[in-house]
């Protein structure tokens, strides 16, 4: 399972882009029609919800984004399309692969995929590397393709979510608000939270791909922990001694130089500690950006103190993520993990580890808050990216029959747990990309690009927690989630649409981010706070503040 939060965070281009983004002309008023920013005091229309079906040997999780831990695939899977979606013809589809797109010719996987659509796919697949550019001037180019990944994270494709904005999209509530999403029972399982947070201004613009609430979640090294006779920290005191103590080298299972306790900022370990606000904090409509809260001063003063304490790498604030990646798996690092399923999954951070390590050990991390209570886990948005409508496509919406078949193609990718369609979205064909036995997966040893590749689109696989022959291994990814969701916060800008955060904030983090790291590393002195408060709301933040607010209360 790739991790979203390495994808293009930080980016240049993309920054750069935000504020010169070409806009497209409104696309008119029909039934879809209609842009984010027209809507106001509109009301959301939650899909109506139902429940997937049991699957023998399922583990419910015990709140909405808590997966489901699954011990076996069924030996029959269930059918969750009665027929094909399609009525024949192409559709044309812009879609993000994680690396090199694979050739088309001779995709086995993916003439199958046609045939039980009922379509001919029509794939721009756009790496994740070039994904900003690209989506940038395909949207700035006008002519858009039947399905559309948009990324409405505006550090990633900020251009997209303008047009969003502006009326480019089908406003999908019509077909998916309240009961109308049962016409397609696979839309209907997605998570109420994942359709509200994919939103815009309370509009739904697409089909969502959900993912957790609770996803970065750090792991240890426990080996670590218990060389140097230490236990799971529970007070601050206690986090500091066991950061500063990943720094000795008489700690076992590494190699390759000094061990460290970090090899980034850790900014969401610490913020958690501290309490400091999910981007914002709401109170009676009004918005605090989280760089004016005590708690970030607070928090950069730990920071600043484990950092002279050489609980940091020392190239911390250069280290690339590859870079990062490769002194984790020389044992160097005790603090890591930039999504948990990535972490955990087979193949994943800790395999590596104990590929090269075989007595190595990692722990999840819930950090004790600042004075011995609770932390504040921000959460995660719950989606990584939609599948929209071009306007372009449904007329506004009035073409209704092709909005409701590429709505029928998006309902079969969505298959849940335990179906045939998810089988094969997931894994590819029985006996040439993957065997089962006994309700056990097993992929081939070098999973097939073609079928990897291609295959990044709407399936709810972050819905469970599915590990072959590893259900320990799911059952510990259930319950850190358990206990880090009801002390989790919100980022109350989710779902809202601001043209000036999209031009503003990309400048404005990076100020953020240049500010802390100088004063992090001593560079700067504490003082340097007030300078960069003062210069966030002169240079923009004051603005952003006020359009946000003016969104929010037309949500409310």
């Amino acid at each position: 399972m790739q991790n979203r939060r390495t994808f293009l965070r930080g980016s240049a281009a993309v920054a750069a882009a935000a504020g010169a983004a070409p806009l497209l002309s409104a696309c008119g008023s029909g039934t879809g029609g209609g842009g984010a920013k027209d809507a106001a005091n509109r009301t959301f229309r939650a899909p109506a919800r139902t429940a997937a079906p049991r699957v023998a040997g399922a583990e419910p999780g015990n709140a909405p984004g808590v997966p489901t831990v699954m011990t076996a695939y069924p030996d029959q899977p269930f059918r969750s399309v009665a027929n094909k979606p399609g009525k024949g013809g192409d559709v044309g589809i812009f879609q993000l692969v994680w690396g090199a797109p694979p050739s088309g010719k001779g995709n086995l996987w993916l003439e199958q995929l046609n045939q039980r659509l009922g379509v001919t796919l029509k794939q721009t697949l756009v790496p994740s590397d070039s994904f900003g550019d690209k989506t940038q001037t395909t949207v700035a180019a006008g002519s858009l393709p039947d399905l559309f990944y948009i990324n409405n994270d505006v550090s990633m494709a900020p251009a997209v979510l303008r047009s969003v904005a502006q009326g480019a999209f089908t406003e999908l509530s019509e077909f998916l608000g309240g009961d109308a999403v049962k016409e397609f029972p696979n839309l209907a399982r997605l998570e109420t939270y994942t359709w509200k947070n994919s939103s815009v201004q309370n509009g739904i613009y697409g089909v969502p791909r959900g993912t957790p609430l609770i996803n970065k979640i750090r792991y240890y090294r426990s080996d670590w922990l218990k060389a140097a006779g230490m236990s799971e920290p529970r007070t601050l005191d206690e986090l500091f001694a066991m950061l500063t103590g990943f720094t000795r080298a008489s700690l076992p299972n590494h190699k390759g130089g000094s061990p460290y306790a970090m090899v980034d900022w850790c900014d969401d370990v610490f913020q958690s500690v501290f309490g400091v606000p999910n981007k914002w904090r709401e109170s009676g409509g009004k918005l605090t950006h989280y760089i004016e809260t005590d708690a970030f001063e607070a928090c950069l003063a730990f920071q600043r103190k484990l950092w002279k304490a050489g609980a940091y790498h020392p190239n911390t604030p250069t280290l690339s993520v590859t870079q990062q990646g490769d002194l984790f798996n020389q044992g160097r690092v005790g603090l890591y993990g930039n999504g948990i399923m990535s972490v955990v999954s087979p193949q994943g951070s800790i395999d590596q580890l104990v590929k090269a390590f075989p007595k190595a050990g990692m722990a999840p991390l819930i950090p004790p808050g600042h004075s011995g209570g609770n932390p504040q886990i921000q959460q995660e948005p719950g989606f990584f990216g939609m599948f929209g409508i071009p306007s372009s496509v449904s007329r506004n919406g009035r073409n209704k029959a092709r909005v409701k078949e590429l709505l029928g193609i998006l309902d079969y990718m969505a298959a849940p747990f335990g179906s045939e369609e998810y089988l094969f979205m997931e894994y590819g064909i029985e006996g040439k990309n993957y065997t089962m036995k006994g309700g056990q997966i097993t992929p081939n040893a070098t999973p097939p690009a073609n079928v990897t590749m291609i295959n990044y689109l709407d399936q709810p696989e972050n819905a469970t927690a599915y590990f072959p022959g590893e259900v320990e291994r799911a059952r510990e990814v259930q319950k850190v989630i358990e206990k880090a969701t009801p002390i989790s916060i919100a980022n109350p800008t989710t779902g809202l649409y601001s043209g000036l955060a999209i031009s503003k904030m990309p400048s404005l983090d990076q100020m953020a981010t240049d500010a802390k790291i100088g004063m992090i590393t001593g560079r700067e002195p504490m003082s340097k706070l007030k300078e960069l408060r003062a210069n966030w709301k002169s240079q923009g933040g004051e603005q952003v503040r006020a359009e946000y607010e003016r969104a929010l209360a037309k949500t409310k």
